[in-house]
């Protein structure tokens, strides 16, 4: 057996013996849903939350939810805020928040992105549980126009501030939000075909279609010949299949010869919303039984079981198909998933078991650790705003140069934080300075003022 093949086995034993529902047993829960008919209560007490955010975005709202799932918009918050602060980093990085040149991992900056698309796939399986019942076309022109409306939002911030001479030779297509709008079409046409209780459409939604996508990359990685470099399985970065690929599609209009969000290696990106996808179904399954204390505690240990015997796949293969975000190789997006799903865990035990975002708490102590955990909630609650948010400012501070000819936001660097801090540790704290002087200030008032921007 081909080593690619065992692969392939392995990862779909370990996934979905647990995550797939009992062939014998028809499952009709019927979820609780908030005021906006988005994300529903699963341990049935009250919550302070309010909205919900990507993917399940409309208008403006202001009408608070009875019950919510905390851990949802608390791992929300976390994978936007982490990004960033990621994003901010100013000249000379600091080491830990640096992405990784090509092969390897990071862990803060090479699993935000892949943790904010798990998100959004947890969060498709309580926003459109019920729109499987419905009539498919209208659910589905709804699900389009917020792919379109994501796509050219992303597309406008490629190109902001407009100040390029040749932008319409240069316009970049691909980008973190074009990603992110097509995991979440696809995903999300995916549920509402395919997420019954017949045998069939189960049978896609958890084997052939995570087996097709990886076939399909595993195909075009390995088996297309490039003529530039006259190789065929290379993954170099000048001779990969998806830099050939980039090249032929997007031509100047890319990140470079090479895109990190180009052709190919948004297949595999798929199956990081498709893990996300399969943990809220399966929360959704034991939503009847969530009041129990044994119940919540065995999630958590099949959720962290199963996130151990992802990493440990991943491992073991990181010789034949190298862990690497730019080319988000099948062993990324399992280790990836492993650390999203310990961190939806924690999360799940911090704010929807232990309750500890609760700042009423007598313990001054409590109430202080309750306030930082409420950190995370805010910026989750209107998380693609405050992405949208920072990369307007960020895009405008990197035009705009000094007299001297370098960018605004460089010399902000030098002058507020260079001239005292060790390299690294400035664009380090130069990005917590923003985070704190403009995205939290931002959340927090949102959310005392209620206002909730559904896109």
């Amino acid at each position: 057996m081909r080593p690619t093949t065992a692969f392939s086995i392995l990862f779909f034993t370990a996934g979905m013996s647990l995550l797939s529902p009992p062939a014998s047993r028809q499952l009709t829960i019927q979820p609780v849903y908030d005021s906006t008919g988005s994300t529903s209560t699963l341990l049935g007490y009250p919550s302070t939350d309010r909205s919900s955010n990507f993917p399940d975005t409309k208008s403006v709202s202001s009408s608070p939810p009875a019950q919510r799932l905390l851990s949802l918009d608390a791992l929300r918050g976390v994978a936007v805020l982490f990004m960033i602060i990621v994003n901010y980093q100013g000249h000379n990085p600091y080491p830990a928040l640096q992405h990784v040149d090509w092969f390897g991992f990071h862990l803060i900056a090479d699993q935000v992105f892949p943790l904010f698309l798990f998100v959004a796939g947890v969060a498709i399986a309580f926003a459109y549980k019920n729109a499987r019942r419905q009539p498919k076309y209208p659910t589905m022109l709804k699900i389009a126009r917020r792919f379109v409306l994501l796509f050219a939002i992303g597309l406008l911030l490629n190109a902001f501030p407009f100040t390029e001479s040749d932008l319409l030779q240069t316009w970049r297509i691909m980008g973190v939000l074009q990603r992110a709008a097509i995991c979440y079409v696809v995903t999300t046409a995916l549920y509402i075909t395919c997420g019954t209780d017949a045998l069939w459409p189960q049978r896609y939604l958890y084997f052939i279609y995570p087996a097709t996508i990886f076939i399909l990359w595993m195909s075009l990685t390995f088996a297309v010949y490039n003529p530039a470099c006259q190789t065929r399985g290379d993954l170099s970065e000048t001779c990969c299949t998806e830099t050939m690929f980039d090249s032929a599609v997007f031509g100047s209009h890319s990140y470079g010869i090479f895109d990190p969000e180009g052709t190919i290696s948004t297949l595999p990106s798929l199956l990081t919303s498709w893990s996300g996808l399969l943990i809220g179904m399966h929360l959704n399954r034991r939503k009847p039984e969530l009041h129990r204390p044994l119940v919540q505690y065995k999630l958590i240990a099949h959720w962290l079981l199963l996130a151990a015997g992802l990493a440990s796949i991943a491992g073991m293969f990181d010789s034949l198909i190298p862990i690497g975000k730019p080319l988000w190789t099948p062993t990324f997006t399992l280790l990836t998933s492993a650390v999203s799903i310990v961190l939806f865990a924690v999360n799940f035990y911090l704010y929807d078991i232990q309750r500890l975002a609760d700042k009423s708490h007598p313990n001054a102590a409590y109430r202080a650790f309750a306030y930082l955990l409420y950190i995370f909630l805010a910026c989750g609650r209107n998380s693609t705003v405050l992405y949208i948010l920072s990369e307007l400012v960020l895009n405008l501070f990197w035009a705009v140069n000094v007299p001297s000819g370098i960018p605004l936001y460089q010399a902000m660097q030098n002058i507020m934080f260079s001239t005292w801090l060790p390299q690294g540790l400035d664009s380090l704290v130069l990005s917590l300075f923003w985070v704190v002087l403009m995205i939290l200030p931002v959340a927090i008032l949102m959310d005392y003022r209620r206002i909730y921007i559904k896109l």
